[in-house]
């Protein structure tokens, strides 16, 4: 009875232990394998934009010096010049609010014919619907990146922490800070049925009316995608600013290394605060949304801290040139990505509101990438009965009928209600 008692003992205690461990491993793949791999695919990405969307007018000794400029925190007269009279970040952005505005509006459709599909099926449609996806977004992220930069002037540090300032108060007025976070804190997997749904700003439904939902979109990504983009460019511009100017390479490893251990240390601890946010009654939503947009602000610095040291490091070290080292650097991050199923954390489609949820697991971190490998042989599994399933209604005459595209896309609004 005593062996029995100190055999079960014995395995009670090693099960937490196996959970930290299991939890450890899932920091490490965000924090060395899809991290990593999200700037470099970021960067390979902006810099072929650079390189393409420049207008003819502009030398080659202008597209070269494009990339960086930005990474130095300059810019370039001639290049800015040219893109602001012929309109080529104009271009990219408006190119990339319609594509994803689109994808958007038909996300409800998709996510519904994507239920129905085989496994082959999807995992190539989805690949396809996230590169193309991620395209348009870093056009947009790209256009208006550079457009503010162009129209705002250069006011040093304090008009940069001012803009940053104002962009933290129209976060926490719209209870966005969860939106303007990403990798290594936010990791998805792409073998997620689900990640084709994009849930607007306002929350509108398709089954309300298309053109309000399709005018949600709009609004969401226009406004909620560039305040974010505005919030990355003021942190970012602030802190090329303030921490050791003159020295790129100790400036980029001290934002790198400092955003990265902050970041492990929040990690750690994130029971507590969790546990707080939970005791919260939905009464107090202001003060667990308050407590939120906190916790997100000091997790989205240590984020972009991290992204601009490693993104200067790469862009210092790792083919400098403009369209070598973007080519690279977009094939290497691209193909790695879809290697490891975690492709779609280049993007976000949907908007996230602070204190929404009420047991306060939002503020954990979303290290789906390596709950998903653990996983994949259990969906793999789930992805053939549903196939064999799929074969045994289409034999049945009274399953065989064409669905509308409206009853598709209130099948998909009840599935993610429920």
């Amino acid at each position: 009875m005593m062996t029995c008692s100190m055999a079960g003992e014995r395995r009670h205690c090693t099960k937490p232990c196996r959970e930290r461990l299991r939890y450890m491993w899932h920091v490490l793949v965000a924090f060395l394998v899809v991290f990593p791999l999200d700037v470099l695919f970021w960067r390979g990405t902006w810099d072929l934009l650079d390189y393409y969307a420049v207008v003819d007018c502009a030398s080659e000794q202008d597209r070269g010096n494009a990339s960086m400029a930005h990474v130095h925190g300059m810019q370039h007269e001639n290049y800015e010049a040219a893109c602001v009279e012929f309109t080529g970040n104009w271009m990219t952005t408006i190119f990339g609010i319609s594509v994803c505005v689109l994808l958007n509006c038909v996300s409800p459709l998709v996510q519904s014919t994507a239920d129905r599909c085989r496994a082959g099926t999807f995992h190539a449609t989805s690949r396809l619907y996230s590169y193309v996806y991620a395209i348009a977004y870093l056009g947009q992220w790209r256009g208006t990146w550079n457009l503010v930069d162009a129209y705002s002037g250069d006011y040093g540090w304090r008009g940069n922490l001012v803009a940053f300032i104002v962009c933290l108060m129209l976060n926490f007025l719209f209870r966005l800070n969860q939106f303007w976070m990403s990798s290594p804190w936010e990791v998805h997997i792409d073998n997620d049925r689900d990640m084709f749904f994009s849930r607007p700003w306002l929350g509108s439904k398709p089954q309300n009316g298309m053109w309000q939902y399709c005018i949600d979109q709009l609004l969401s990504q226009v406004i909620c995608v560039n305040l974010n983009i505005s919030t990355w460019r003021s942190l970012w511009n602030t802190l090329d600013d303030t921490i050791y100017p003159d020295n790129l390479v100790a400036s980029a490893l001290l934002t790198l290394l400092s955003g990265a251990v902050i970041l492990v240390l929040l990690a750690l601890s994130q029971n507590t605060v969790v546990a707080y946010s939970a005791s919260f009654k939905k009464s107090k939503w202001f003060q667990r949304s308050l407590l939120d947009g906190c916790f997100y602000v000091v997790v989205n610095v240590c984020v972009v801290s991290m992204w601009r040291g490693l993104w200067n490091l790469i862009a210092e070290y790792f083919f400098p040139d403009l369209f070598v080292g973007g080519l690279v650097c977009h094939g290497l991050g691209a193909v790695c990505l879809l290697a490891v199923m975690s492709f779609s954390t280049v993007y976000e489609n949907s908007v996230d509101i602070d204190g929404e949820s009420e047991d306060g697991e939002n503020l954990r971190p979303q290290l789906t990438p390596a709950t998903g490998w653990s996983l994949l042989r259990k969906k793999s599994n789930q992805n053939k009965s549903d196939g064999i399933r799929m074969q045994d209604d289409q034999l049945s005459p009274a399953t065989n009928k064409e669905s509308t595209v409206q009853d598709l896309f209130l099948e998909s609004d009840a599935r993610q209600s429920v």
